[in-house]
C-alpha cells in the first residue's frame, strides 16, 4: 500500500505530525516574566499605599488648622466683561476657524502655509503685547 502512496503526501503527513508536535508544546503552560514583573510592581504599589497613611493624619491637620481661621472678606472681580467675552469667544472662535481653514483650502499648500505662519504672527504678537 506504501507503494501506491506518493511522496508529496508523506511529506504532508510528516508536517502534520510535526504541527501535532509544535502544538503540543504550544498548550504547556509556561510562567511569563512579564507576570512576575507585573506581580513585582503590585506589591510595590501596595508598599507605597501602606506607607501612605501615615502621611494622611498630617495632611488632615493641616486643613482643620486652617480652618480655624476662615477669611473674613470674599473678593469681587471689578472685570465682569471678562466673563462674557469668554462665553462670546467660545462660539465665536470655532466658527471663525471653519471660515479660514475653509477659505485657505482653496490656495492648497500656500492655504497651509498662510495658516501656520498666521498662527505663529498671532501668538507672536499676543506675546509682545503681553510683554509690555
Amino acid at each position: 500500500s506504501s507503494r501506491f502512496v506518493s511522496k508529496p503526501s508523506r511529506a504532508l503527513s510528516e508536517r502534520a505530525r510535526q504541527r501535532a508536535s509544535r502544538a503540543s508544546e504550544l498548550k504547556r503552560p509556561k510562567m511569563a516574566h512579564g507576570d512576575i514583573l507585573f506581580r513585582v510592581a503590585l506589591l510595590a504599589c501596595a508598599a507605597v499605599a501602606a506607607a501612605a497613611q501615615s502621611v494622611r493624619g498630617a495632611v488632615e491637620a493641616g486643613a482643620v488648622a486652617a480652618a480655624e481661621y476662615p477669611m473674613k472678606a470674599v473678593p469681587t472681580n471689578q472685570n465682569s466683561g471678562l466673563a462674557i467675552a469668554s462665553m462670546v469667544s467660545a462660539i465665536v472662535v470655532p466658527f471663525a476657524a471653519l471660515v479660514v481653514m475653509m477659505w485657505l483650502k482653496d490656495k492648497a499648500w500656500w492655504g497651509a502655509c498662510y495658516l501656520i505662519g498666521g498662527l505663529i504672527t498671532l501668538l507672536w504678537v499676543y506675546c509682545a503685547y503681553i510683554a509690555l
